[in-house]
Formats: structure tokens, C-alpha cells, sequence
């Protein structure tokens, strides 16, 4: 079975982009996405989306260029390749990624790496926290900012 592999930055999507838009010109634009013609995320989908073979992918921060809707599609892109034979190492703050199932979250910090559930990363605490009290949490800051 082909295997594929890929390391991708989404900050650096641009000049991914700027390749295929080179590769267009080159092969007449056949089969080649225009990425420079799409918003950000639905680029940054549409590539992920082009592969259909199994392999290893690591994401650095996938979710920089993603709605909270795709990031819900990446999502189902991950499950659709891991079912396939697929690995995935993510660096994320994403709460949506991270409740993936089934998978090792990995916490970095000072005391060191320390495997931990969804419901004790950062960003889980921190939305569900901003969620149950939205209005006392923008008020306090708000109100605070002003006072700087």
C-alpha cells in the first residue's frame, strides 16, 4: 500500500500555495487547484483533503487558518485517514481537536510532559470557563483594560 507523509504549518500555507500556482502555469492547470482563488481555510481544507493514501501527518496548529465549522471538517478528515492506516501528531490549542477520540493528549510544561485527559488541557478549561461565565469574565476584563 503507498504510504504518504507530510509536515505542514498552516501559518505557512502561502507559499505551499505559491508552489501549486507555480506547478499551474507549468502543466497548463490541469488538476491543480488555484489555492490563491480560495479563502484561507477552504485552501488549507482542500489540501488537506488531496490526500487519499495513508501516512503519517504532523499539523502544526491546523486550526490558525480554520473556522470552528472546519474545524469540525478536519475532524472528519482525520477519522476518514485514520481509519485508513493514518497517523496524526497535532500541536493544537484547539478545543474541537483535541476531543478527538481515542487519542494520547500530551501536555508540555515547566515540571514536563505529562499525558493528561481533554477535560485538563488549557484550551477545554479556558472555553468552558469563557462559556459558563461570559458576561462576568468580559466585564472584568473590559473593565479592567480600561483602567490601564
Amino acid at each position: 500500500m503507498k504510504r504518504s507523509g507530510y509536515f505542514f504549518r498552516a501559518e505557512s500555507f502561502y507559499n505551499v500555495a505559491t508552489e501549486y500556482e507555480n506547478l499551474r502555469h507549468i502543466n497548463g492547470g490541469e488538476n491543480i487547484p488555484n489555492y490563491h482563488e480560495m479563502s484561507h481555510g477552504e485552501s488549507f481544507l482542500q489540501f488537506m483533503e488531496s490526500f487519499n493514501s495513508p501516512g503519517l501527518f504532523l499539523l502544526d496548529e491546523p486550526e490558525a487558518a480554520l473556522s470552528p465549522n472546519r474545524q469540525m471538517e478536519l475532524l472528519l478528515f482525520i477519522n476518514t485517514m485514520t481509519q485508513l492506516g493514518s497517523q496524526f501528531i497535532i500541536v493544537t490549542h484547539s478545543s474541537i481537536l483535541l476531543a478527538f477520540p481515542n487519542t494520547d493528549i500530551l501536555n508540555f510544561s515547566e515540571s514536563g510532559l505529562k499525558r493528561i485527559t481533554y477535560e485538563e488541557t488549557e484550551s477545554y478549561r479556558i472555553m468552558e470557563l469563557f462559556i459558563n461565565h461570559r458576561e462576568s469574565i468580559l466585564n472584568n476584563l473590559l473593565n479592567n483594560s480600561e483602567h490601564e
